[in-house]
């Protein structure tokens, strides 16, 4: 016996369900001969009769409810099959791995996430956290496919960017400071100051350092720290003060126990979105940066 053809198959059912071959033939948009001839061929294959006619009606046989009732199954096991490597094909099932650094996670990846698991509920994403420079060299490593990192980056690193954001930088205190400083902090208002940075390696850290050199300032800190929720944190306890983006207005310390004001002039800190140059998009890159766009500050 030769393998079952779906298609058959699928007339068969048809013709038992309407019961008449004219029927099933409108239904699935074919002539009345080739419904015939679609049921002759299963026949063939089987070795048994599975439609009996009565005058203009069909009727399935002994045989052929016995075929209806496994044949309807592995009609709807096939299209489930089709759909479920359909979405290999347009790209959502394949895992995603995520690189970004921990304020970057904290405050824009939330809302990101959430957005994209409404919208695409099979998307598999794994997250690691580190500093920019970091995620660069796995990116191009092909240890990650998407980073969210800090620009500018390495020119010579293989990889695509796509700026998606800018945060201002702003001057952070303890909470209990907020009542007497100004409205704007300026590198001289600063330079009295116990000053906490994050670590040489990073591009925060050369953005800061260029702000303070720009006003004729070379600052030299009391503590340096490659995490930014530890800086806050640092900030809080009165160690020192620091400059910071602020991602969002729902940041977990401010208003709670540290206050940040604009800076004179003004910093920002420009986000990108990063991907191997030869390496093919994934599709849930375009939303990803769309979203992160639109993602209020």
């Amino acid at each position: 016996m030769r393998d079952l053809n779906l298609d058959q198959v699928r007339t068969f059912l048809e013709v038992v369900k309407r019961g008449s071959f004219t029927a099933a033939a409108r239904v699935l948009n074919l002539t009345q001969p080739a419904v015939s001839q679609q049921i002759k061929e299963l026949e063939g294959r089987l070795g048994v009769q599975l439609v009996a006619r009565l005058g203009k009606r069909a009727f399935a046989t002994d045989a052929g409810k016995e075929l209806a009732g496994r044949g309807a199954r592995l009609v709807a096991d096939a299209e489930e099959a089709v759909l479920a490597v359909g979405r290999f094909r347009d790209g959502w099932m394949s895992p995603i791995r995520l690189g970004a650094t921990i304020t970057v996670c904290v405050y824009l990846l939330p809302r990101l996430l959430s957005e994209l698991r409404r919208t695409h509920p099979e998307l598999e994403v794994s997250i690691e956290i580190d500093l920019s420079h970091v995620i660069v060299e796995k990116v191009a490593a092909n240890e990650l496919d998407i980073g969210l990192v800090a620009l500018p980056i390495d020119k010579a690193a293989p990889v695509s960017v796509t700026k998606v954001r800018e945060d201002p930088l702003m001057a952070v205190f303890p909470v209990h400071e907020g009542a007497g400083l100004p409205a704007t902090i300026t590198a001289d208002y600063l330079k009295k100051r116990a000053l906490l940075l994050d670590l040489p390696t990073t591009q925060m850290h050369r953005l800061v350092v260029g702000w303070f050199e720009a006003q004729g300032f070379h600052p030299k800190p009391t503590l340096y720290l490659g995490n930014s929720e530890a800086l806050k944190a640092m900030v809080a306890a009165g160690v020192g003060v620091a400059i910071l983006a602020i991602e969002n207005r729902e940041d977990l310390y401010l208003g709670r126990s540290i206050v940040a004001r604009p800076l004179s002039p003004p910093l920002v800190r420009q986000l990108g979105l990063i991907v191997h140059k030869d390496k093919p998009p994934h599709p849930a890159m375009s939303e990803i940066r769309d979203r992160l766009t639109n993602i209020s500050a």
